[in-house]
């Protein structure tokens, strides 16, 4: 799974670009399911990611307050899409346009989630540079922080 930030931009018909330290680690065709939680940044789930993470969702009760909100969240602004030729996603148009994803400088992130089984992959997070700048500068990691995760190390 590819870690750390690349650098890239959304073309004027909302495509992302995947830069090719990313792409290389994909099939040539991958689908994915594009969502935010917040609307302030996109979330690249390869679709069978998203399909397990919907597995989880799905053991809750269909009425449980936190899967409506997650639901109703991801759903608005979802979309799947998959990679064309040139390893290029289409965004979807209103998450691109709340997340100033569109014609600004963005970075794609590789993001985890806790293995399961090898190969497993995780998403990518496609976020504004200067929003995601100044959100990173209002919360720096402190001594604490160090502190909490120290109680996990092995």
């Amino acid at each position: 799974m590819f870690l750390g930030s690349i650098q890239t931009r959304v073309d004027e018909k909302g495509r992302l670009k995947l830069p090719a330290d990313v792409k290389r680690e994909l099939a040539e065709g991958q689908k994915f399911f594009i969502t935010s939680e917040d609307g302030k940044r996109a979330q690249l789930y390869p679709i069978e990611e998203w399909q397990r993470r919907m597995g989880w969702m799905m053991k809750m009760p269909s009425s449980h307050p936190v899967r409506l909100k997650f639901e109703n969240a991801t759903m608005y602004w979802g979309m799947e899409t998959e990679m064309d030729g040139q390893g290029r996603v289409l965004l979807p148009p209103r998450l691109r346009v709340k997340a100033k994803l569109m014609g600004e400088e963005v970075s794609i992130i590789g993001k985890y989630l806790k293995a399961k089984e090898p190969g497993y992959p995780g998403y990518l997070e496609v976020i504004n540079d200067a929003d995601y700048t100044a959100e990173v500068d209002a919360a720096p990691i402190t001594s604490d922080d160090r502190l909490v995760m120290s109680q996990f190390e092995d």
